[in-house]
């Protein structure tokens, strides 16, 4: 049988050329994605202390709290941060809220009705 005749041989090199491109995607796909993960680890004391404000409070943080959070992100308290953060009113009223609203409805949605 001649592959040549068949098309079988243009076949195969084809799917070796698809297979080579999809290697190489997902190995440049892994390493955009280990780059994206390393980066908050470059941050510095006080893009972590924003970072974890916005989180937490949901809103940004004043200059003052970032100034208070970032001094104890320095000193590597990350834990005394988070507890500024928590001490903001927008903590309780939207972020705590929106995480126990489905506990306390029937369908467990997030619907405020």
């Amino acid at each position: 049988m001649d592959t040549k005749a068949d098309g079988l041989e243009t076949w195969t090199h084809q799917s070796h050329s698809i297979t080579r491109w999809l290697a190489l995607f997902g190995v440049a796909w892994a390493i955009a994605l280990a780059v994206q993960i390393a980066t908050p680890a470059f941050a510095g004391p006080r893009e972590q202390a924003q970072r974890i404000y916005e989180r937490i409070a949901g809103v940004p943080p004043s200059a003052t709290v970032l100034d208070q959070m970032a001094a104890k992100t320095a000193a590597g308290d990350l834990t005394g941060a988070a507890a500024i953060a928590t001490d903001a009113t927008t903590f309780y009223s939207v972020t705590l809220k929106n995480f126990v609203t489905p506990w306390t409805n029937r369908d467990q949605t997030y619907s405020l009705h």
